[in-house]
């Protein structure tokens, strides 16, 4: 429950002004302004924290399945702030190639394997039988925690997929805005009109505005 509220608290950015005011005192505001913001990247916390809540929830999930509400509820409050302050609030942030996004998941694969042990040690407080059952899934959580971490390739493509990619531009199969790797943008943050996940994050800015009493004036978010 107090992560729903960690989470909200997100929405004040406490820390980034407190930068902010302290760094006024020596350097000019926009200077000052730049410079909290750029001591203030919680990428990785972020994804640690969930990741961590994620294990939490799996582990205990058989044991007490009420604790599956509360972490749907968790997840969806930081989708609705961690979605504000991406796209409204924050700064954009330099691109790490997905480097947090595979170590949540590596920890996730972790978070597993500690699920079947637990599991595992219950089964045996109910005889030998059940034991036996549910032993092969060990290997089974280890090996794919290895297949991951080992064997995925995710920081550079294939060998395979470079060359067929290099064939078909020059067929002219890909088009060049495809074929640019500089091209490309996530379809969250498209600004087609219509776009859905856009439209909602439009709509919750301009709620969390209405709310704050925060105008359009852009000098008054400061």
């Amino acid at each position: 429950v107090l992560g729903w509220f960690s989470s909200c608290a997100e929405l004040m950015r406490a820390s980034t002004l407190a930068k902010y005011l302290g760094y006024t005192a020596f350097m000019d505001a926009e200077e000052a302004a730049a410079k909290s913001e750029r001591d203030s990247d919680l990428t990785g916390q972020r994804y640690g924290k969930s990741a961590m809540m994620l294990v939490i929830g799996l582990v205990f999930s058989s044991l007490s399945p009420v604790i599956l509400i509360f972490g749907f509820i968790y997840f969806a409050t930081c989708r609705v702030m961690y979605g504000y302050l991406l796209n409204f609030a924050e700064p954009r942030r330099a691109d790490v190639g997905g480097e947090f996004w595979v170590q949540a998941v590596k920890q996730v694969h972790a978070g597993l394997v500690l699920y079947v042990l637990l599991m595992l040690g219950i089964l045996s407080a109910h005889g030998a039988g059940p034991l036996i059952l549910a032993l092969p899934t060990l290997p089974v959580a280890l090996h794919a925690w290895y297949q991951f971490d080992r064997r995925y390739l995710w920081r550079s493509l294939p060998l395979e997929s470079v060359a067929e990619a290099d064939e078909m531009a020059a067929e002219g199969v890909l088009e060049d805005s495809k074929a640019d790797p500089l091209a490309f943008t996530q379809p969250e943050c498209s600004a087609e009109e219509g776009h859905l996940g856009l439209r909602r994050l439009t709509a919750a800015a301009a709620a969390l505005r209405q709310f704050s009493g925060v105008g359009d004036d852009p000098e008054q978010t400061m």
